[in-house]
């Protein structure tokens, strides 16, 4: 249930409705059925007097063209009244239809974009990512062409999965280009939630392939808005502490992943809340200090303290100084560093143990 949590998070759906999606459907197209029927009953019921009218101007233009046969002059001057008298009657049957047109409620794009991104979540969700890819890229489509300030926090979220099914299916290095033009035009609109999570997507999108140094480049020139969400917050301070610990500047990245750690949502992103707790174990023993227990322990779910035991398992050989130890269970558990994106930092500190080795026996050696 990611793609639910995607939306609730920004506070735009409310808690239950994911479940009542077909219930949404349906209520969208009563809605346009009543329309269509107030439209039709509005045309049928004309008001009875307007009717009478007309048969009175009938009955009256017979008596007119009658009369004038026997005289001829004055019944050019009845007729004109009655002319008169009809249109005067169109005019008002015609305003007040134009005022039940007034009435009926407009169908504003906010509520389009709502119901489509929920349809695109729901394919998302059953895994048929290129369906979901399609809707979403005629919403982008769609939000352009609007161009309206209302739906800003939308059209992040339509972002946010567009670069989710893209993942999924592979291709984001395709989508580098777009996610950079999609971003200056949100910076000339003003559009800061879309702002943050463009911002984020284009981190993500370099640190999957290991461009540390264009991320470092993209990371100086970027203003992050100051107005965005806690959870957006986590992911930019998330990236920044990755960047800072590949460019060798722990402490700055200390400070980063520990502020991603506090913005991150307490009672969810789990996956996140893990990741960003393994680099912060990394980031401690890269500066020569020892975690302590509670990190472990922080996550009490027993799949999360399961994903932890190759860490504690290092920390322990650190604590005690065991250097075969430490390059056994790194030997033993490289899948899981290398999937973490830690395997080659972690042979950092291996490196920094042979050079303080050498640097405490060089006095013995002269």
């Amino acid at each position: 249930m990611g793609s639910y949590y995607l939306l609730v998070n920004t506070r735009i759906l409310p808690t239950g409705i994911y479940h009542s999606f077909d219930a949404i459907i349906l209520l969208s197209s009563q809605f346009q059925t009543n329309k269509q029927k107030k439209n039709s009953v509005a045309k049928k019921e004309e008001p009875k007097e307007a009717a009478a009218k007309k048969d009175e101007d009938v009955a009256m233009t017979d008596k007119t063209a009658t009369s004038s046969n026997e005289a001829g002059a004055p019944a050019a001057v009845t007729t004109t009244t009655t002319t008169t008298t009809a249109t005067t009657t169109t005019t008002t049957s015609s305003t007040t239809t134009s005022k039940e047109k007034k009435k009926i409620r407009k169908f504003y794009p906010e509520t389009y974009i709502f119901i489509k991104l929920v349809v695109s979540l729901d394919f998302f969700d059953k895994k048929q990512f290129k369906s979901a890819l399609q809707i979403v890229e005629q919403l982008i489509g769609f939000m352009k062409e609007q161009n309206r300030r209302t739906s800003d926090f939308l059209s992040a979220r339509v972002y946010q999965l567009y670069s989710l099914c893209n993942q999924k299916l592979g291709r984001l290095p395709e989508i580098r280009q777009f996610l950079f033009t999609e971003y200056q035009t949100a910076c000339l609109q003003q559009n800061e939630p879309a702002q943050s999570v463009l911002i984020n997507l284009v981190l993500q999108n370099y640190m999957m392939d290991g461009m540390t140094s264009l991320a470092r480049k993209f990371v100086e020139k970027a203003i992050f808005p100051e107005s965005s969400d806690s959870q957006q917050f986590a992911r930019f301070h998330y990236y920044r502490g990755r960047i800072d610990t590949v460019e060798v500047h722990y402490p700055q990245a200390l400070f980063h992943i520990q502020q991603a750690l506090r913005r991150a949502p307490q009672n969810g992103a789990i996956a996140f809340q893990l990741n960003a707790t393994k680099w912060l174990i990394v980031v401690h023993l890269l500066m020569g200090d020892i975690p302590d227990r509670a990190v472990f322990t922080s996550l009490k779910r027993q799949q999360c303290q399961q994903q932890l035991e190759p860490y504690l398992k290092i920390t322990e050989a650190v604590r005690t100084g065991d250097l075969k130890k430490f390059s056994h269970t790194l030997q033993n558990h490289d899948a899981i560093f290398k999937k973490d994106g830690l395997f080659m930092i972690l042979q950092r500190y291996v490196f920094l143990l042979h050079r303080i080795l050498l640097f405490e026996c060089q006095p013995l050696l002269y």
